[in-house]
This record gives C-alpha cells, structure tokens and sequence, in this order.
C-alpha cells in the first residue's frame, strides 16, 4: 500500500502486504488523565476482571492479589492491551507478539516446503509463554524426526513442542463443516445445533446446541455427509458437546470526528440503531467506512457520526462468511483515514498494514475497539473456523454464519462493526458477543475492495 497524502491513496496490490508489528510506544493511562471516563473504568471491579482474564491468558499472574496491587496506580493501565501491566509485563509482551509475527510465517513457509503432507496443524500457547505447538499426523514420527532440529531454528528451541494426532486441521474442518451443512437434518433428530467450530488445541470439534441429547455423538456419526468422509473410524470422542444460547447481534465515542476513524459510534437514520466504524476503504474511486452488515437494513440507510450525516449504505452482507458493510463517504477520501479510536483518545493507532490468511495462527494476540464498551479489549484467536446462529433480535432474525473467527475478548451491544486489530495490523470486523468476527480478507474479498487505507 502507498502512504496516504490527505485524500489520495493509491492501488496497490494486497498480495504483496509485508507484515510488521506496530504499537504506540506510549500505552499508559497517563494520556488519558483528563478523560473522566476511562478513569471510572480502570477503577472498576470490572477493569480488574478483565485484567484477571487476560493475563491468564498470557501466561501472567492473574490472582486478585496482584491485579488488585496493580491497580492501585492508574499508571499500570496499559492503553495497548486494555489490562493491568507493570512496564517490564508489556515490554515483554510486545517483545513475544512481535517475535511470533517475524517468525511463525517462516516456520509455516519451511512446513509447506518440506513437511505439507505429514503436517496437522499450528497453534500458540501464549498461557505457556508463547509455546508453539506445531502437530503433525501419527505415523510421520520418523520423517518429522529429521527436520526438528531445523524447526528449532526457526524459533528459540524452549518455545517449540511437536505433538502428533489422529486428524489434521483440515480434516477437521471437512468434518465440522458437514455437520454444519446437516444442522436441518440434525435438528429434525433432536439435535438443535447452535454453533459448530474445529479446536486445534484440544484437537476436537465444539458443538453447540440448545438442549444435550445422551446420544448427540452416535447421532453425529450416523450423518451421511459425515460418514462419506471416511475420517472418524467410529470415533466419537473426536466431539465436544456443549449447551449454549444462540449468540446476539450487537447494534450501541459519540462526538463528531472527521475523518471517520475506526472505533467511533455511528448511527443508522432509519432505523436508529447504533453500530461501530471499522477500517476505512477504496473501490476504484469512492471511498467507503466498513461496518457490520447486520448494522444495515436496506441498501437506502444512512449513517450519521457525531449527529452529522456521513455517507449512504452501497453494499452489505449478513450471512454465509461475512457480516460487513460498505458505507459510502459523502466526502470521499477526506472522511477516509487510517487511524484508529480508542480509550477515549483520538488516533490511538494508524493502521499500517493488513493481515493475510496465512498469518493468522490460532493463539494469536487480538483486539477489538467498541464504541459502546469504550475501550480496547483484547485477547487471543481461539478458532478460525466458527459456524453457526446470529440471532438479530430487532428483526426476529435468524442467521447462520460460517468460516467465523472466534476470539476470547468480549463485547456488548453496540459493538457492532468494531476494528478488530493488534497494533497497526488490520484484522478482521466485529459481529456478535463472544468475540465472533470475519477476518477482513473475507471482507475484501466479497466487495472487490482496491485498498484497506493503511499508513504505509
């Protein structure tokens, strides 16, 4: 992508995007001193909770003691991460992410070269420590055997662990996305499926469904499109089921900003409702602010941001892989930036580049900037193939959705359209509560976009 000069940006090819860590190096509270909000906020039992959480998940200490410690100054608030941190935690943070980035697209690389037909999977253990853990099929011991030590160079030799499994992820993936295609069929035997999606580390495939069944597992083995795959052996242990409510939409910083940056609340005209901008964008000449597509109801809605109009809905989707809308800007390129909102702070992030498919690696690190929570939450990529209900309340309607990403953050009415990012890195567009969001190359590749705007 070629740098943003005000209102110009030009073509560039997405395929050739190279990846690079980008976080403000001033994260702290400190910024923020005058903001009366996020000062409540990080004075919360809930800014505690959600600090508990995340640094369990990093592999920090996440007992109250500490956090509570931590929270008695303000200045450990961490911008960046949305969590108590000392200084030395986040330096070490950004140092692990930033080291996962430069070096797991080149262990992925060496796999692909050397290792395609035995390998099974990847994943990152960030509550180890940023252990990756790279699967291979069993049988393979003694070719997998001859490359370990090259692998170990590729990445420090104490944060490698090889395993090997019955099923690849893409075996997997054919498995749950059969289930999912026989949720009518299924449903009609007892079963009312909810959610479908493939668990790379526990090396299983989650089901949701509204009431457990005894039987659920042979009913799933019985399925046609199951047994054509000749996969399973008759294994049932290979699912995980679980009760679950079908997951909400999600339709709630409101002064006005121009250009629209990523993480403001915007508002449908029509129909009232409130969402979040996401990343801004180029199709041949226009210029567009992305959101969800449930935040829309017809191709005619309008859009206001600080109670003044901003563009007109030109496309939208809420269904199969994408959940995304095209806004088109009034102003064109002048309402178009890179930029990002968030902890009540304008230009929190610039976005400098965006993510491809073949970067993402369950375990990463992820964020998302709600208007309506407020702030930046983050946390990890849990599943890269989520399948299943959306229910959008305020229209009694239902959707199915596939090929998700689910993240372990949370977010709440409102938080509709948000970013979902790390740094300066573009990820993907909130959907719907529990962290479910499409990955922005399905976004872009559903609307023909030209350019993600970015700062490079």
């Amino acid at each position: 992508m070629k740098k943003l000069r005000k209102s110009l940006i030009a073509t560039a090819l997405l395929a050739t995007l190279v990846t690079t860590l980008s976080i403000p190096a001033t994260s702290t509270i400190a910024a923020q001193k005058h903001n009366p909000e996020a000062l409540q906020y990080i004075m919360s039992e809930e800014a505690i909770k959600e600090s508990e959480r995340f640094r369990e998940e990093m592999g920090l200490s996440s007992s109250s003691k500490t956090v509570k410690s931590l929270s008695k100054s303000p200045q450990n608030f961490s911008e960046k991460y949305g969590a108590f941190l000392t200084k030395e935690e986040e330096d070490e943070l950004d140092a692990r992410l930033a080291e996962q980035k430069k070096r797991i697209p080149k262990i992925k690389d060496f796999i692909e070269e050397n290792l395609q037909e035995e390998f099974a999977g990847i994943y990152i253990d960030q509550k180890s420590g940023g252990v990756v853990n790279i699967g291979f099929k069993n049988g393979s011991e003694e070719k997998v055997e001859r490359y370990i030590k090259d692998l170990e160079k590729l990445y420090s030799k104490d944060l490698i662990n090889i395993y090997y499994t019955d099923y690849t992820e893409e075996e997997l993936n054919e498995i749950a996305d059969s289930i999912s295609e026989s949720r009518e069929t299924l449903e009609k035997e007892g079963m009312d499926i909810t959610s479908v999606s493939v668990n790379i580390p526990d090396k299983k495939i989650d089901i949701g469904v509204k009431r457990k069944k005894t039987d659920g597992r042979k009913i799933l083995l019985k399925q046609k499109s199951v047994r054509s795959l000749n996969l399973l052996d008759a294994d049932d242990s290979i699912f995980n089921i679980f009760e679950e409510d079908v997951r909400d939409v999600q339709a709630d910083p409101s002064d006005y900003f121009r250009p629209i940056q990523a993480g403001l609340q915007i508002i449908n005209m029509e129909s009232g409702g409130t969402c979040t901008s996401a990343f801004s964008a180029r199709i041949g000449r226009e210029f567009y602010v992305l959101t969800a597509g449930h935040c829309v109801d017809d191709e005619r809605d309008r859009f206001q941001q600080g109670r003044s109009r901003f563009g007109r809905v030109a496309d939208f989707n809420f269904g199969g892989s994408v959940d995304a809308a095209l806004i088109e800007l009034d102003e064109g390129s002048d309402d178009a930036t890179y930029y990002v909102f968030g902890n009540g702070k304008s230009k929190l992030y610039a976005i400098d580049e965006v993510q491809r498919t073949r970067d993402e690696t369950v375990g990463d690190a992820v964020c998302v900037s709600g208007s309506k929570t407020g702030r930046v939450k983050c946390g990890t990529l849990e599943k890269t193939n989520w399948n299943g209900y959306i229910e959008k309340k305020s229209k009694n309607q239902k959707v199915y959705m596939t090929g998700m990403r689910l993240a372990s953050f949370s977010s709440i009415p409102g938080d509709s359209g948000a970013p979902i990012f790390l740094g300066g890195t573009a990820i993907g567009v909130n959907c719907a509560a529990g962290g479910v969001y499409t990955h922005i190359s399905r976004v872009i590749n559903y609307f023909d976009i030209d350019d993600i705007f970015t700062g490079n």
